[in-house]
C-alpha cells in the first residue's frame, strides 16, 4: 500500500542523477565560454597595441603622402630602379605646363623615410614621413604603384602596404 502510495504521487523533485547532468553540461558551456573570452580578449589587446602604437602612425602619415603624390602623378613618368628601394613620381604643379614639372621622390636614408619634392635639378623641400624603417618596396602595376613598407621598433615589426593609381595623363 505505501508503494502504491509513493507511485501515484506526482513526481515534483529531480533526481540526484539528473541534477549531475545538468552541472556538467553546464560546466561545459561555461568552460567553453571563459576560453573564447580569453582569447578573443588576448586578440583584441594585441589589435589595441597595434593601432596605438607610433608605427601605425607614421605608416598611415607615409600611404597618405604616397597616395596624395600618386594620384597626382602623370602616368606616362615613374621611375623604380630594379631593386625598388626608391621611387620617383613626376607630376604637374603648373597645369598649364606640356610635361611634369615637379617630381617626388620616396627613398629611405639611415632608416627613416623621406620624399623630397623637387623641380628639374632644384630640391625645394624634403618630408620626413617614418622613423624605424627596416625595409622599402616599391613596384608598378600598370597605372598603379604599390608600397610595401617594413617597420620595426625593436619591440614589434609590422609590414605596411599602400597602393595608388596615377590619375594624370
Amino acid at each position: 500500500m505505501i508503494r502504491e502510495k509513493i507511485q501515484m504521487q506526482n513526481r515534483t523533485a529531480v533526481t540526484l542523477v539528473e541534477m549531475l547532468m545538468a552541472m556538467m553540461v553546464s560546466s561545459i558551456l561555461f568552460l567553453t565560454m571563459g576560453f573564447l573570452v580569453s582569447d578573443s580578449e588576448g586578440a583584441w589587446g594585441s589589435l589595441q597595441q597595434r593601432s596605438l602604437s607610433g608605427m601605425t602612425e607614421e605608416a598611415n602619415f607615409a600611404g597618405a603622402a604616397f597616395e596624395a603624390v600618386c594620384r597626382r602623378s602623370s602616368k606616362s613618368s615613374c621611375t623604380i630602379p630594379t631593386l625598388g628601394t626608391t621611387c620617383t613620381l613626376y607630376y604637374y604643379h603648373d597645369l598649364n605646363a606640356q610635361s611634369p614639372d615637379r617630381y617626388a621622390k620616396f627613398y629611405v636614408q639611415n632608416k627613416k623615410l623621406y620624399v623630397q619634392h623637387g623641380s628639374g635639378n632644384n630640391v625645394l623641400y624634403t618630408v620626413q614621413l617614418a622613423n624605424n624603417v627596416q625595409s622599402i618596396k616599391f613596384t608598378q602595376h600598370g597605372d598603379a604603384i604599390k608600397m610595401v613598407l617594413f617597420l620595426n621598433d625593436g619591440k614589434k615589426a609590422m609590414k605596411f602596404v599602400n597602393w595608388a593609381i596615377r590619375n594624370a595623363h
